[in-house]
């Protein structure tokens, strides 16, 4: 299941801005095995709480130009802004389906940012190795830490180095964050 790792740390990027908890990475890297295919995935998130309490109400431009933000770190241009809010609007694609086109789509410095984002989530998951921190990196707090992490990572190499280095720290932070209402 491990070759399915960077993909679904990808999604968890793309829908989510955080990187994987360590039994959901295990759980969707099991799917896509079983099946041979992403769609699962891509259909659970979409429809998911989390995702809708991200999204529910907002625009078709706002959720397109979050997906930007959250694989590459920056705003969508417009041309893709326009080009995939319609294509949600007309029904064409869905979400999910528009979420996977635009990381499989990437090019050049956007490659980057989104390899380096993965590879510094896989680092935070494989760094969750303690029953408190398992159990701690749930909830919006924690969330909120883990997402305020990887989005200072863009496509230099710098950025990922920072990342890497202060890994320990932002899973420690995130999994001992509490939500006032838990």
């Amino acid at each position: 299941a491990t070759s399915y790792n960077t993909d679904i740390q990808k999604m968890y990027i793309a829908y989510f801005g955080r990187p994987a908890d360590v039994s959901g990475l295990t759980y969707w890297s099991e799917q896509i095995e079983k099946t041979g295919s992403a769609q699962a995935v891509i259909n659970a998130f979409s429809a998911s709480a989390e995702y809708s309490d991200a999204y529910a109400g907002k625009s078709n431009e706002f959720i397109v130009n979050s997906l930007y933000k959250n694989l590459f770190g920056r705003d969508a241009e417009v041309d893709g802004l326009t080009y995939w809010s319609q294509k949600l609007l007309k029904g064409e694609l869905n979400v999910g389906n528009v979420a996977w086109a635009i990381m499989v789509g990437a090019q050049n410095e956007d490659i980057t940012a989104l390899t380096n984002k993965a590879t510094a989530a896989q680092s935070f998951t494989d760094n969750m190795d303690t029953t408190a921190e398992i159990l701690g990196y749930t909830g919006a707090a924690a969330v909120a830490v883990a997402k305020e992490w990887l989005a200072a990572i863009d496509s230099t190499e710098a950025s990922l180095d920072s990342a890497i280095a202060t890994v320990d720290t932002a899973v420690s932070d995130a999994s001992s964050a509490t939500d006032p209402d838990a």
